[in-house]
């Protein structure tokens, strides 16, 4: 809250955001981009200094605006407004390449690691594929519902580093879900809150993120609190803690064949 970014550990200046929630660089580390509530603004990473900021990219809540892993110029953003859009810093930032309705808030979108989809995620543990050069739906994901809390469950997901699947976790999920990349199918589903410290503790998926150096290890992070009886001598009614797990999917991918085919009908390169 409040803003404040720095730049190779030591801060450098202050943006002035209501509300700060993610940054993101491109791939040639020439700019970067900061999301909070409404708006994302775009930085020039040597410098730190603001060259265009753009309140009017959607109506709601902004998470995690997101640059192509190889395209330096191209960003993609979903929001609570139920749209994903998608940007080109070489053309006018006032209007979006494509914009795609969702139906449902979406809270994370992430590039591909050849750029040719999109995966987004969000409300109602939904989490749908897009074709990167038109905004095509994909695919949708084969998560199931959990039920009455499926309004609360906010899912966030990842591509493996190798392209092959898509790793879904949701907020009130106690599971850590494999999907096919090119089909959508589940194809595993693993307990991640199996460890807890005591059967009376309350978990939250809280994020997800991809081991870099390897396609199939993850890691979760877990809020956890154990509810403690209101008295007198116990002003907070809980006792919380962070929980991390980390979670190879080597056994299962191994046991999958014929997903090595890239996503989508059409190649990024039509856009350039």
């Amino acid at each position: 809250e409040g803003g404040a970014l720095c730049l190779e550990g030591e801060p450098c200046f202050e943006a002035d955001m209501e509300w700060l929630n993610s940054v993101c660089s491109n791939s040639t580390d020439d700019y970067f981009i900061a999301g909070g509530l409404n708006e994302v603004r775009l930085f020039d990473l040597a410098t730190g200094s603001l060259l265009q900021s753009m309140p009017h990219w959607h109506t709601a809540f902004v998470n995690c605006p997101k640059f192509a892993n190889r395209h330096p110029n191209l960003i993609a953003s979903a929001s609570l407004d139920q749209t994903l859009c998608m940007w080109d810093t070489r053309a006018s930032l006032h209007r979006p390449c494509w914009r795609q309705e969702l139906g449902w808030g979406g809270c994370m979108v992430c590039f591909s690691p050849s750029d040719e989809a999109l995966l987004v995620s969000g409300e109602f543990s939904k989490v749908w594929q897009f074709c990167t050069s038109d905004g095509r739906v994909h695919s949708e994901l084969g998560i199931e519902s959990i039920g009455d809390d499926d309004e609360g469950n906010y899912t966030k997901s990842y591509y493996t580093s190798d392209g092959r699947f898509a790793i879904v976790t949701g907020r009130l999920d106690d599971s850590l879900h494999m999907c096919s990349a090119r089909t959508g199918e589940l194809v595993e589903s693993f307990q991640i809150r199996d460890n807890r410290p005591s059967s009376s503790m309350h978990l939250l998926t809280r994020t997800s993120r991809p081991d870099p150096f390897h396609p199939h290890r993850f890691t979760v992070l877990v809020d956890g609190w154990d509810v403690l009886p209101q008295g007198p001598h116990n002003e907070h009614p809980s006792d919380g803690s962070t929980l991390a797990y980390i979670l190879d999917i080597g056994a299962a991918a191994a046991l999958v064949a014929g997903e090595r085919d890239p996503i989508g009908v059409r190649g990024i390169c039509d856009m350039q």
